[in-house]
C-alpha cells in the first residue's frame, strides 16, 4: 500500500497553491479516509462536461487508460478545479489508488448495546448554516471529560497504572482555569474509558499490541507509534451516547485524556455539518448539534510535584489555539498572499504561516501558535537574544486600533519565554469584548466555542471558506508530539 505520509506531503504541496476549499475539502478526505462509505455507485451518477473520458469501465481508473494510478488523482483534480465533478467523485478512486476497502469490509471493534442504535448517516457535503442554532451567544459552556485508560489484558493493569501517568483531569482542570477569562467552563461529566479505542481499520487485538510497544518507546520513529491511525469517533459516539447528551443539552463538547498516538487528532469535531478545527472531521447525523473535540495527553514529559500537569497544559493550550486559528480562518478567511487583509490576519500576522515557506516583514501581530512575534522558527518560545516591532499591544484595546497600529520591540520576555507563558499572554490578546468590527463579534471566543455560530457567519462572509488550513501538521494528531518525542 502507498504510505500515506507520502501521498500527502506529495498533495499538500500542490493543492495549497491557489486551489482553496474544494481541494482541502479533497484533502479532508484523504486524512479522514475511511469515514466515507459512499461506495464505487458514485460514478453511475457523475457527470462530467470536460473530463478524460466518459464510460469508465474499472472503479479508480478516471481517465481511463486501463492503469489505476496518481494521474487518475490528477486528471481528477484538473476536472474537480474546473467544477466538472463533484467530491463524491473522488471517493471510488481513492479506495483503488490507496487500496483502501470501503467500511463495511473493514474488521471493526464490535460494540454490545442493550438495545438497537440508529447508525449515523455518513454524507460528504460542507458545512452549511444551522437555521435554527441555539444559544447564538455562550455565557458558557459543559463539558464531558472522557479518559482513555485501557487495561492490558496481559498485566490486568491500566496504561496509566503500568507507565504512571498523570490523571488528565489534573490537565483539564487547569485548563479550565486558565479559559475562564473568556468564558465560563464547567465539567459536568466525567467518564473512564477501560477498552482500547476503537481504530479504522483495526481489531481491538492489533490496537492493543500496537499500544504497548509504542509507550515502552515514544517516538516518531517507532512504527509502532501511527499518526496514521483514525479513532472511530462514530464508533465511540454510538458506545457512550455522546450523541444523546450534545442533543439533551447536557454537554456541548468533549475533552479527551489519552495517551499519544491514540487515533485522535489535537481537536476533531463530529456532528451533522462539522468543519475543519486542527484535526478529524467526522459527519454525524444523529448529533443534532457539531460537538468538538479536545485531546490532551496525559504522558507528558516533566518531573517533580505539579510539573507534569503545567507542561500538560501548555500542550493543551497549545493544541486549542490551534482551534481558534482554524475556527478564526473558517470565519474571516485565509489571505492569498502573505499579507493581512483583516483583524483577524492583522492578530496573527507572523515571520511565517505553517507549511508556507514566506518570510514575512515586521511589524508583526501577536503571532501565531507555533510562531511568537519575535520567532524565525517553530517553537521559539524561550527566544529573548531576539526582538522585533509588534503591534499585538493594541489588539487589548479591541476594536480601538489607530491607523497604522503603535508597534514596540518585543521578545519573550513579555510572555516569560515558556510556552505556558506565550499561550496565556497570545490568549490574553485575542479579543473578547463586546460589540462587533469588521463584520465580526469582538469576543471571538464566541465563534471558538459555538461552532453553530461560526457556521452561521461564515455562511454571510465572502471571503469565508468552509474548510481551509495551511498548516502541515493537519495530519499529525497532536503535533505537540512530535514536537516532544521526536519525528
Amino acid at each position: 500500500m502507498i504510505p500515506y505520509s507520502f501521498i500527502l506531503h506529495i498533495y499538500m504541496s500542490r493543492f495549497l497553491n491557489g486551489v482553496g476549499i474544494s481541494l482541502l475539502l479533497l484533502v479532508t478526505v484523504l486524512t479522514t479516509s475511511y469515514m466515507s462509505r459512499l461506495g464505487t455507485s458514485m460514478f453511475s451518477s457523475a457527470t462530467y462536461s470536460s473530463a478524460p473520458c466518459t464510460s469508465i469501465t474499472s472503479p479508480g481508473d478516471y481517465n481511463c487508460d486501463g492503469t489505476i494510478n496518481s494521474s487518475d488523482i490528477d486528471a481528477f483534480i484538473s476536472d474537480f478545479k474546473s467544477n466538472s465533478v463533484t467530491l463524491a467523485t473522488f471517493e471510488p478512486i481513492r479506495q483503488a489508488v490507496f487500496e483502501v476497502q470501503p467500511d463495511s469490509k473493514i474488521p471493526t471493534q464490535s460494540i454490545p448495546t442493550s438495545s438497537p442504535t440508529e447508525r449515523p448517516t455518513i454524507t460528504m457535503s460542507p458545512p452549511s448554516p444551522t437555521p435554527n442554532f441555539e444559544n447564538v451567544t455562550k455565557t458558557g459552556i459543559d463539558v464531558m471529560v472522557l479518559t482513555i485508560d485501557p487495561i492490558f489484558s496481559s498485566t490486568n493493569k491500566s496504561v496509566r497504572e503500568t507507565y504512571g501517568y498523570i490523571d488528565p483531569l489534573e490537565i483539564f482542570t487547569l485548563l479550565k482555569e486558565k479559559l475562564k477569562p473568556y468564558l465560563p467552563i464547567r465539567i459536568a461529566q466525567q467518564t473512564t474509558y477501560t477498552k482500547f479505542p476503537p481504530l479504522k481499520g483495526f481489531t481491538p487485538a492489533q490496537v492493543q499490541m500496537h499500544v504497548e510497544k509504542c509507550l515502552k518507546n515514544i517516538s516518531g520513529d517507532n512504527p509502532d507509534c501511527k499518526n496514521s491511525w483514525v479513532i472511530d469517533y462514530n464508533e465511540l459516539f454510538t458506545e457512550l451516547k455522546i450523541c444523546e447528551k450534545v442533543n439533551s443539552n447536557q454537554i456541548d463538547e468533549l475533552w479527551i485524556g489519552t495517551y499519544p498516538y491514540n487515533g485522535s487528532g489535537e481537536d476533531d469535531m463530529v456532528g451533522p455539518n462539522p468543519f475543519f478545527i486542527n484535526g478529524h472531521v467526522v459527519v454525524n447525523t444523529i448529533c443534532k448539534k457539531n460537538a468538538p473535540i479536545l485531546a490532551a495527553d496525559y504522558a507528558a514529559p516533566g518531573t517533580g510535584p505539579g510539573q507534569s500537569a503545567l507542561i500538560g497544559v501548555a500542550l493543551t493550550m497549545h493544541s486549542a489555539g490551534h482551534r481558534i486559528e482554524s475556527t478564526m480562518r473558517y470565519v474571516s478567511g485565509q489571505p492569498k498572499s502573505g499579507q493581512p487583509q483583516n483583524d483577524w490576519q492583522h492578530f496573527s500576522y507572523a515571520y511565517s504561516d505553517y507549511g508556507r515557506d514566506n518570510q514575512n516583514t515586521p511589524p508583526f501581530g501577536c503571532g501565531n501558535i507555533h510562531f511568537p512575534p519575535n520567532a524565525e522558527k517553530d517553537y521559539e518560545y524561550d527566544l529573548n537574544s531576539r526582538s522585533t516591532l509588534s503591534y499585538c499591544d493594541e489588539y487589548k484595546k479591541y476594536p480601538l486600533i489607530p491607523t497604522p497600529p503603535t508597534s514596540k520591540n518585543i521578545s519573550c520576555s513579555a510572555w516569560g519565554c515558556s510556552q505556558l507563558g506565550y499561550m496565556e499572554w497570545w490568549y490574553s490578546s485575542l479579543p473578547h469584548t463586546d460589540g462587533t468590527s469588521d463584520g465580526l463579534l469582538n469576543n471571538w471566543y464566541e465563534y471558538v466555542f459555538n461552532p453553530e455560530r461560526a457556521i452561521f457567519e461564515a455562511s454571510t462572509r465572502s471571503g469565508a471558506t468552509t474548510i481551509q488550513s495551511p498548516d502541515s501538521y493537519i495530519y499529525a494528531p497532536l503535533d505537540h508530539v512530535e514536537h516532544y518525542y521526536g519525528h
